[in-house]
């Protein structure tokens, strides 16, 4: 991990082109059966972290990682459609909390000071940021 134990974005990686094998400290995340949200869109799939299999949910990517969390967009079903959350995924129990929000495209940038940034589209003109205390903790 870099400073401040979090796991930073490869420079190149978006949400449509990253990474599909993470590895940081005693963390491993694996992308598979991955595939293309309509051409040209965010790349979604299924994961593992540390080998354990997180089923019944697709996630975006690209990831962000603390000591205790993998920080990630899940896509989801609302209504007749499909939109992203952001995911918290606890790396002891792998228990999955949510922010309440949709949004069409999550573009994972940092974490700093108890927020997450990032942005609504690939190209990263429209930054936003969600307060860690913003999960849905059940």
């Amino acid at each position: 991990m870099k400073k401040n134990d979090c796991y930073t974005i490869r420079k190149f990686d978006t949400p449509i082109d990253f990474s599909t094998e993470i590895k940081a400290d005693n963390i491993e995340i694996i992308y598979c059966n991955t595939f293309e949200i309509g051409q040209g869109g965010p790349v979604v799939g299924n994961i593992s972290i540390n080998g354990n299999f997180i089923p019944q949910h697709y996630f975006g990517g690209p990831v962000l990682l603390d000591k205790k969390n993998v920080y990630i967009p899940i896509y989801m079903k609302k209504m007749f459609f499909w939109r992203f959350k952001l995911a918290r995924i606890n790396l002891g129990s792998f228990k999955i909390d949510t922010i309440r929000k949709w949004e069409s495209v999550i573009f994972l940038d940092k974490i700093e000071n108890g927020i997450v940034f990032f942005y609504k589209e690939v190209s990263k003109t429209h930054s936003n940021y969600y307060k860690l205390s913003d999960f849905n903790t059940k």
